[in-house]
């Protein structure tokens, strides 16, 4: 069953949530999310990184609302929020921003299972021997290999995601049935691709 990949059209590519500028101009790890780099090939537990540290101090500008950031992850409004809610949709929580009210982070409650040995995964590089990372993908996780969820309503996230040297790149799909449910929304910055 084909799967509906939710793509923030409007990227903030000034907006980073794990790392910034120092003082020189050289792109660093926030301080708050030090304590969370894996000591072996240096990228952040990003998920553990926003339950434990917190939310940075990000603003951006945008009329959208959805947004990704420069690390890909999701930004979204309170509209969003509020449409999720009268579509039925579930499965996201949403981490308020502290200097920008009304804007949220967007998270996977829960993340479903893959199958690596049909996941279509193309790696490059190895992977991390303490953290179990991979250096970078190119391909995968492909949808046949995910656990599809059980409420049909659902937007949810694979257990793997696709890595960049920087990190991890988050993916949030759904069902034809949620996508439907998505569509009178109107969502401005939304697009639903179908995922191979």
């Amino acid at each position: 069953m084909p799967f509906h990949e939710l793509i923030a059209k409007d990227p903030q590519l000034s907006c980073y949530l794990f790392s910034e500028d120092d003082a020189r101009g050289r792109r660093m790890v926030r301080p708050q999310y030090r304590p969370f780099i894996c000591p072996r090939c240096a990228k952040v537990d990003e998920l553990r990184a926003l339950a434990q540290a917190g939310v940075p101090d990000i603003r951006f500008s945008s009329t959208r609302d959805i947004v990704s950031t420069a690390d890909d992850f999701k930004l979204c409004s309170q509209r969003f929020i509020d449409g999720l809610a009268a579509a039925g949709i579930t499965g996201l929580s949403f981490l308020p921003l502290p200097s920008q009210s009304g804007a949220f982070i967007v998270l996977p409650q829960a993340r479903a299972k893959v199958d690596e040995t049909i996941a279509g995964i193309e790696a490059h590089g190895e992977r991390c021997s303490q953290c179990a990372r991979w250096r970078e993908t190119a391909i995968g996780p492909l949808c046949q290999s995910i656990e599809k969820p059980a409420d049909a309503l659902a937007i949810f996230s694979p257990a793997v995601w696709p890595e960049s040297v920087r990190g991890a790149r988050p993916l949030f799909f759904c069902t034809a049935s949620a996508a439907k449910a998505l569509s009178p929304q109107r969502f401005k910055g939304l697009e639903l691709s179908e995922a191979f």
